[in-house]
């Protein structure tokens, strides 16, 4: 008892400082919670056990202590003899180290990191190893997922084909091409890659420093975009819409740029063309803003010009009904409304004049021409309002101009007008000269003269067809602004130009046609209009015993021609519709028979032509072998409308306003075609 009771008094033996810190050694592997650290025996078989190493592997101690370590490692590992390496290499080196999958308790694998550390007893020999193994299946996940992100960035770079994608370091150097680059631009990776990137654009933005402005731009504000042309290799030039933006590395410092451009060339082109037709359509909206502006004016102009004569004509003819013309002004009232109707005459021709040209259908008898006759009788039409003004009108000819090959009444017509201008707009005391003469191989006709003159404003525009350098309701001279514009088309038809100076206003106007000499000749066809110049006309008995049957729907204009024919004695029956004119004619195929037919064209029902196709029908079934002579009147003035009364059976075409000398020519002729009476009209 006295024993026992003495060797529990006894003390306890202090613990080693080895066996303290082995203690503490082990607490701390213990509660690493992270890393699975265990140690085994030379032979691989586990001998120790941590908690963290259950954690991370799944087995507790009991259930791997003994086992051999080929059992953390996949089948394949251990078939291809990684095991036995890696024991091999601990043995031999002291230590390996490997990262690679392994495997938990139930066969789930891991991403692990593995150290083996070889331990030696007292000689030096090797007893174990200790092994250090940590989870990094989060970190293999994420760098699998950012390899798999940069190999589909990469893949989707390569083969952007209608991109280009391409890095360049901080100086501007090139250092990765994409397909699409190369394809852009036409440089493989081998011919770019180191080159400054200013080679890339046109010589003008190079030497302009654009490419360095871009980077800087790029650096300063996080990317700089642009739209420019830019240049392949081979120096062709494209338009490109690029995006530089800067590349920093975790320090915020710039270490290159990347550069997205496409090439917009098609796209550029169809912009411009957009951005052309659009001004185009501008350009037309404005210059038919004009030609409505100009209309608005030309239809006031119209309509003035054709109210004044009617305003002179309505005055004079009324005064004269209700005789309140005094006997001494008769002759002037007369010659008012002749004055008044030829006014309202030539403004229709000049309407239709413009109008044939518009549509293409005016036409000219061609024939060699001696020009100074014509421009004699052009001189010689305006000689008349010329004295009037006191305006002096003289012409000079060379005297060797010889022919040229034209239309003799649009050439007088072209002269008329001009030599017309020139005089209205010369004051009384002012002078007009017209020269004929031969300039090589042309034939040059000038009209000058020292009055208004044209302003430099209004110069480009003389010949512009409704143009007038005043169109206002203050002008002192009327007209429609067609004559000049009438005059260029007929020259120019001719094969000839027509041109004007002028000084500026006050200082006098120079009017220059040249015509080709002829070369050729051809047959003078039927005459056509001239310019307007005065028949005079003086009743005769030229018509004496004629019969004409006369068909006018219009009232005043049936009566007057009437009251025409007889004066010249003529036997006239007078009808104012086809129908009527057909009952006639019957009528007079069983009496006393007609000598000719006088016939409007434009009639409401039956028009002139069906009626003379009618009456031809009649003579042909009776066999008649002297077919009614026919005048056509028509105030159609298309050339087309000499051919259609032709095949209608006419022989004559006579167009309205009808000159009473023309007319009863006509009638003359075909009554009487062998009576010498005949030749004075």
């Amino acid at each position: 008892m006295a024993s026992s009771e003495k060797s529990r008094k006894e003390p306890q033996p202090a613990p080693s400082p080895l066996a303290t810190v082995a203690r503490h050694l082990q607490h701390i592997l213990q509660n690493i919670p992270d890393y699975a650290i265990f140690s085994t025996d030379a032979g691989g078989y586990v001998t120790e056990w941590t908690e963290g190493a259950e954690r991370v592997k799944g087995w507790r101690a009991e259930e791997i202590v003994g086992q051999h370590v080929s059992t953390f490692y996949t089948p394949e590992q251990i078939a291809s003899g990684a095991v036995d390496r890696e024991i091999e290499e601990a043995t031999c080196v002291g230590r390996a180290e490997r990262e690679d999958w392994r495997v938990r308790k139930g066969g789930e694998r891991f991403w692990g990191n593995e150290i083996a550390t070889a331990m030696y007893d007292g000689d030096g020999k090797v007893i174990g190893f200790t092994k250090i193994s940590r989870d990094l299946s989060a970190r293999k996940r994420a760098e699998d997922a950012l390899r798999a992100s940069e190999e589909r960035h990469r893949l989707l770079i390569e083969n952007a084909r209608d991109y280009a994608i391409f890095m360049i370091d901080a100086p501007g150097r090139v250092m990765t091409w994409n397909t699409g680059a190369e394809r852009i631009f036409g440089y493989n990776e081998s011919e770019i890659v180191g080159q400054d990137a200013a080679v890339l654009f046109v010589p003008g933005d190079r030497a302009k420093g654009e490419h360095q402005k871009e980077l800087a731009t790029a650096a300063a504000e996080g990317r700089a975009s642009d739209d420019r042309w830019q240049q392949r290799k081979g120096g062709e030039v494209f338009f490109a819409s690029g995006l530089t933006s800067p590349l920093r590395d975790s320090a915020g410092n710039i270490t290159g740029f990347v550069k997205i451009c496409r090439d917009l060339t098609e796209q550029q082109k169809i912009t411009e063309q957009r951005e052309t037709l659009l001004e185009h359509e501008k350009i037309a909206r404005l210059e038919a803003e004009r030609a409505m502006l100009m209309r608005d004016e030309f239809l006031a102009v119209v309509s003035h010009e054709l109210r004044t004569p009617l305003t002179a004509i309505l005055l004079w003819a009324k005064m004269l009904r209700s005789s309140a013309v005094r006997e001494q002004d008769f002759d002037e009232a007369i010659e008012a409304i002749i004055r008044s109707a030829d006014s309202q005459r030539q403004l229709i021709e000049d309407l239709l004049d413009i109008s044939g040209m518009i549509s293409g259908k005016l036409r000219l008898n061609m024939r060699e021409t001696d020009l100074s006759a014509v421009v004699e009788a052009a001189v010689e039409a305006v000689r008349p309002m010329a004295d009037a003004k006191g305006v002096d009108v003289t012409m000079t000819c060379d005297g060797r101009t010889g022919c040229v090959m034209a239309d003799p009444d649009r050439v007088q017509q072209v002269v008329w007008n001009l030599l017309n201008n020139a005089v209205k707009f010369t004051d009384g005391g002012g002078r007009v000269t017209v020269a004929l003469e031969r300039a090589a191989s042309m034939i040059r006709i000038t009209v000058a003269d020292n009055g208004r003159g044209i302003s430099s404003q209004f110069l480009p525009h003389v010949f512009e067809r409704f143009r007038q350098a005043d169109a206002s309701i203050t002008r002192a001279e009327g007209g429609l602004g067609l004559g000049l514009s009438i005059s260029q088309q007929l020259v120019e038809l001719h094969g000839g130009t027509i041109r004007a100076r002028s000084a500026g206003a006050g200082r006098g106007s120079v009017f220059t046609v040249e015509l080709p000499l002829a070369d050729v000749r051809l047959e003078a066809p039927p005459q056509g209009r001239t310019a307007p110049h005065e028949r005079t006309f003086a009743p005769s008995p030229v018509l004496r015993d004629v019969r004409v049957l006369l068909v006018e729907d219009e009232a005043d204009t049936r009566t007057a021609v009437q009251r025409l024919l007889e004066q010249c004695e003529a036997e006239v029956i007078a009808t104012e519709s086809a129908a009527l004119a057909v009952a006639a004619f019957r009528d007079s195929l069983s009496h006393q028979r007609l000598d000719v037919l006088v016939s409007d064209i434009g009639m409401p029902v039956q028009d002139g032509y069906e009626l003379m196709r009618e009456i031809r029908r009649m003579e042909a079934d009776r066999d008649e072998a002297h077919p009614i002579p026919a005048v056509a009147m028509t105030a159609y003035a298309r050339e087309e409308e000499r051919l259609k009364a032709k095949n209608a059976g006419f022989h004559v075409l006579v167009r309205k306003p009808v000159e009473p000398a023309a007319l009863v020519e006509a009638v003359v002729a075909l009554a009487r075609p062998s009576d010498p009476a005949a030749e004075s009209y």
